[in-house]
């Protein structure tokens, strides 16, 4: 998997993801999750921060993420708030729709290759224009 994704992503422009939990957690330096990211062709927009780091609405402005990923613990209600905050108008990720909730966890995934091509998938849905069938068999629950 890690490989399929390494040829289809080599000469894409890369994404800035931030990944986000519902108390305001992000995903720094030295996470799998930042490590995910990067295999799948992505940039850890929190890659600057060590670990993990709370953050504030001025941080989520200034890191200006492409995307955002949001954990597994995001209540229906309170992603569809932060999607709907005008605080965030101006960043890319809320200009383009581009969230996404996390079907792993980002710290323990069952299978981490599947999670970097569901990453990589969402991250350059041109370049994997069979993903839809491929979350049908990717193990990320259990």
């Amino acid at each position: 998997q890690l490989e399929l994704v390494a040829r289809r992503v080599a000469d894409a422009p890369p994404i800035r993801a931030l990944g986000l939990t519902p108390e305001g957690y992000t995903f720094g330096r030295g996470t799998l999750l930042g490590e995910l990211i990067a295999a799948a062709g992505g940039v850890n927009a929190a890659g600057n921060y060590d670990d993990y780091r709370q953050i504030d609405d001025e941080a989520i402005r200034t890191l200006a993420p492409d995307v955002s990923l949001l954990t597994p613990a995001w209540e229906l209600s309170h992603a569809a708030a932060l999607r709907a905050n005008p605080a965030f108008a101006e960043v890319p990720a809320w200009r383009a729709g581009r969230f996404w909730t996390l079907p792993f966890s980002p710290a323990q995934p069952l299978d981490p290759g599947a999670a970097v091509l569901w990453l990589a998938a969402h991250f350059y849905p041109e370049r994997f224009p069979q993903w839809k069938r491929l979350a049908a068999w990717m193990p990320f629950t259990g």
